[in-house]
């Protein structure tokens, strides 16, 4: 490992997107990158998509983060940062020490709302602010103090994916305007001024159901089901099937038509 630059934490396409741009446009380089469930095909795999900028000796499985040998070689890298993108492990007191500016996070919620857990679901059916929020990391999920911020709206028509998509556009800009103050110590970050409820993955399960005999008002249904609407990452709501038992999934299409470009559809509206 070099003597100077930087730890990356993830490798989702999202995660290596951000990497790029900040390959492309800062001087420092990263030592290593490192995410769960990297093997060497992988590795190999990752090292040609990012064109050389991370050497396939220098990405690793997050399991090297238990090993004392490994954070020994990190530590005396003396990396001047870390940054952590859609990385799903909880890091230790001796891994979070060792970078000298601090490792921060990008969290798809606008802290202190909807710590933890899929964010955007939680900004459309409890109607929170919705944003994005990069963050240091300390004791805690999602605590830290936030170095910058951005709100998002949430749209009517928005789903899970679209408001992702939303938010992972602001995420590469908040990144790549913070970036240099962040490796060289000069970010100012603030504390969050509350701690609110942490979300979890088994409280995105318990939302999902549909209970049949229940009264739903329309916008308590369809906000369910456009939060849980990410075809790639998520299984959608569901009711169960009395006769079977079986799991009858749903997700969601929403498509907005103008009113002011179709006069029709405010004669329709008219009482």
């Amino acid at each position: 490992m070099a003597s100077a630059g930087y730890i990356y934490l993830g490798a989702s396409p999202y995660a290596l997107r951000i990497l790029r741009e900040l390959v492309a446009r800062s001087a420092s380089r990263p030592l290593c990158l490192i995410d769960v469930g990297l093997d060497d095909a992988r590795r190999r795999a990752l090292a040609d998509e990012l064109g050389g900028a991370v050497r396939a000796e220098h990405i690793h499985d997050a399991a090297c983060l238990r090993d004392p040998a490994f954070l020994a070689r990190l530590r005396a890298a003396a990396p001047a940062l870390a940054l952590s993108a859609h990385f799903s492990q909880l890091l230790s007191p001796d891994f979070l020490a060792i970078p000298r500016h601090g490792v921060a996070n990008l969290h798809s919620g606008l802290l202190p709302y909807n710590r933890g857990h899929w964010p955007e679901i939680w900004s459309i059916v409890r109607g929170t602010p919705a944003g994005i929020t990069l963050h240091l990391i300390g004791e805690g999920i999602d605590t830290g103090d936030v170095i910058d911020q951005q709100a998002a709206p949430v749209r009517p028509e928005d789903t899970c994916a679209s408001l992702a998509a939303t938010l992972e556009e602001l995420g590469v800009e908040l990144v790549l305007r913070n970036w240099e103050a962040m490796l060289t110590g000069d970010a100012r970050a603030q504390p969050q001024a509350q701690r609110l409820p942490l979300n979890l993955h088994k409280h995105v399960e318990q939302l999902a159901e549909i209970h049949l005999e229940r009264k739903y008002t329309g916008k308590e249904l369809i906000d369910l089901l456009r939060a849980l609407t990410l075809p790639r990452l998520l299984k959608g709501a569901f009711f169960v099937d009395p006769d079977t038992g079986d799991r009858i999934r749903l997700q969601l299409t929403l498509t907005r038509e103008s009113a002011a470009a179709d006069p029709a559809l405010r004669l329709e509206q008219t009482p």
